[in-house]
């Protein structure tokens, strides 16, 4: 989680990309950590995946088909604005900029952990 977190500070430190870069590049920012936080499908779009760091930074989720299928996240879900029910997870996970936009992608699931309301 630390590493993942240092890459992304690190991102922030970065300079804006030049006339020259192309925007379509993506760039690995963290090749591959563990990382910890919330994870859940936006209700209102179910491919849309999303994790929460645990300070609060919120990132789009490529799911990888080795992390396995996507029904552990049955349950898990929460709005970008907040509320809903997500899912606290320790994850296998890279970080990209393609562009300007950050994505995660997951790679291995060490746990997840569904709401109350599921486990009962």
């Amino acid at each position: 989680m630390r590493r993942l977190a240092a890459g992304l500070i690190c991102l922030v430190l970065v300079p804006p990309a030049s006339a020259e870069e192309t925007p379509r590049t993506a760039e690995w920012v963290v090749q591959e950590s563990w990382a910890g936080g919330h994870i859940g499908t936006n209700p209102r779009n179910l491919e849309g995946i999303l994790f929460r760091m645990e300070d609060g930074t919120m990132l789009p989720v490529i799911w990888d088909e080795a992390a396995g299928p996507k029904e552990v996240l049955k349950g898990c879900d929460f709005f970008i604005g907040g509320g809903g029910h997500p899912c606290r997870a320790i994850l296998r996970a890279g970080a990209v900029r393609d562009g300007k936009r950050l994505v995660m992608i997951v790679y291995r699931v060490q746990s997840i952990e569904p709401p109350a309301w599921i486990r009962e």
